[in-house]
């Protein structure tokens, strides 16, 4: 049996919000005490000087993007015996979902964790889920992911019918995509180099982790460096600043969906999307409007 992807962040993410600081050979961190975040919705900023990344390659897909989660669950072998005429995905193992023993690689690298304020999230979706131009963009954003070739789990359809999940979702997703960019602009960190990873669910998650590892430009300590309280702040004002504009706006904000599958919508390679290594959702579920926008925004709420 397996647990699906989010069931495994989940004790992940517990474990970092639960604990102030952290000391052994796989896992060094320690909190930033500041009041001043809370201003930004931040709940809690973690300076990770060291972490270790065990990568194993389960499966992989050749043009189309199929969501992770499809892989452990037990329609995934129907799908790849009566999908004839599509792309198939395969298995690293020609033994697929049976697998016991796959190679993996160590690394080690460091990061930011950040936790936003569950409080602020709830209160802006009971105030602006409502609203007419923020619904219409989740309900256009729905009907792209339902009726695109990218391919979903049964978990991520499910949940993606829940707005307010949703708009946590993209608000998270695009805070990360533009703070990895601004990384690259103020601090001369390539985006190549930062990677993202997701604390996202209905009710108990909404975090991100921005790690690079071992081997990449600034993996001595120099990440870990901007997640003093000063510097993040300016960090967070100078991306939201740049948000606002872009070299192919209005149509880019008025977009009523662009990329794979038409799963973005105010977000193009202007102004948020990143190198595919770096991002975990193929540049997908991305609208910067939900973080700035002066009616719904999160940021233009708090």
């Amino acid at each position: 049996e397996f647990i699906t992807e989010n069931e495994y962040r989940l004790r992940e993410y517990q474990f970092l919000i639960n604990n102030d600081s952290f000391n052994d050979d796989n896992l060094v961190f320690e909190q930033e005490v500041s009041d001043k975040l809370l201003d930004y919705g931040i709940n809690k900023l973690l300076k990770v000087k060291r972490l270790k990344l065990t990568s194993v390659q389960t499966s992989f897909s050749r043009q189309e993007p199929i969501d992770k989660d499809m892989f452990s669950e037990n329609t995934m072998d129907d799908f790849i015996k009566v999908s004839k005429n599509e792309i198939k995905p395969q298995y690293t193992s020609s033994k697929g979902r049976h697998t016991t023993i796959l190679p993996g690689v160590e690394s080690f690298g460091e990061g930011i964790f950040i936790d936003f304020n569950k409080d602020l999230f709830s209160n802006w979706s009971n105030n602006q889920l409502n609203n007419k131009d923020l619904g219409k963009r989740l309900d256009t954003l729905i009907n792209n992911a339902l009726h695109s070739e990218y391919r979903l789990s049964d978990e991520k359809k499910n949940t993606l019918m829940n707005k307010e999940y949703l708009a946590k979702f993209i608000f998270t997703h695009t805070f990360s995509h533009i703070l990895i960019k601004e990384l690259e602009f103020l601090t001369g960190y390539p985006a190549t180099s930062l990677s993202e990873r997701l604390y996202i669910n209905e009710n108990e998650m909404q975090g991100i982790l921005i790690y690079t590892i071992a081997g990449a430009e600034g993996s001595f300590g120099g990440l870990v460096s901007q997640a003093n309280t000063n510097k993040f702040i300016k960090i967070i004002k100078s991306a939201l600043f740049r948000a606002k504009d872009c070299a192919s706006d209005p149509i880019c904000y008025n977009s009523e969906g662009q990329g794979i599958g038409g799963l973005n919508l105010a977000a193009c390679y202007s102004c948020s999307l990143l190198p595919e290594t770096s991002c975990e959702e193929f540049n997908s579920y991305l609208d910067r409007a939900i973080l700035i926008d002066k009616e719904f925004g999160f940021y233009g709420y708090v």
